[in-house]
């Protein structure tokens, strides 16, 4: 009775698998793809910072006032890390010693900066999606991607982000929310 249960539950697991992969050929997934879609939120970094609490707020200001070469921060574990684009270490870390941010902050290198994101977060705007099916929209400079938050996506709407972003390398990750409040 238990091997029976076994080969069943592999089937269905083959099932599912096989379903699953027809539905993202089918949906026009190409890979390679900027635009995806995904069920649920993957986890980030997290953690309580150990430095002193303004080395935050610094990284914020330089980021606002050099968005080309920085992508932003997050926390990861005790650490505060900043994302540098274009750049090299020394120059960013001599940047960040000038704003008097402590040594505590770990910087990493990334490809997408604060300006490319904010960018393809201004045509996204542009298309007219807000408030419809995307109900939100930010950047995650841990991942580099543009972040988009929708009640229903679909084919139509990744088609519509792809047009809204092309030229752009900067990737953008759809988070399915069916739950989420409908913005206004």
């Amino acid at each position: 009775m238990a091997r029976r249960r076994v080969v069943a539950s592999v089937g269905t697991a083959l099932v599912v698998a096989v379903a699953l992969g027809a539905l993202g050929s089918f949906a026009g997934f190409p890979p390679g793809s900027r635009v995806r879609i995904e069920l649920f939120e993957l986890p980030g970094p997290q953690g309580q910072v150990v430095g002193p609490p303004r080395d935050g707020i610094l990284v914020d200001q330089l980021v606002e006032a050099d968005p080309s070469h920085w992508g932003g921060s997050f926390v990861d574990g005790d650490a505060l890390v900043a994302t540098f684009v274009d750049v090299d270490e020394a120059t960013a870390r001599r940047a960040l010693t000038e704003a008097g941010v402590s040594s505590a902050v770990r910087l990493e290198a990334r490809r997408v900066s604060r300006a490319e994101a904010d960018a393809v977060r201004d045509s996204i705007e542009g298309t007219g999606v807000m408030g419809s099916s995307v109900t939100g929209l930010g950047f995650d400079p841990y991942r580099s991607v543009v972040e988009v938050e929708a009640r229903r996506p679909d084919l139509g709407l990744v088609e519509r982000l792809e047009e809204a972003t092309a030229g752009s390398d900067v990737p953008v990750r759809i988070h399915w929310r069916p739950d989420a409040p409908r913005a206004v």
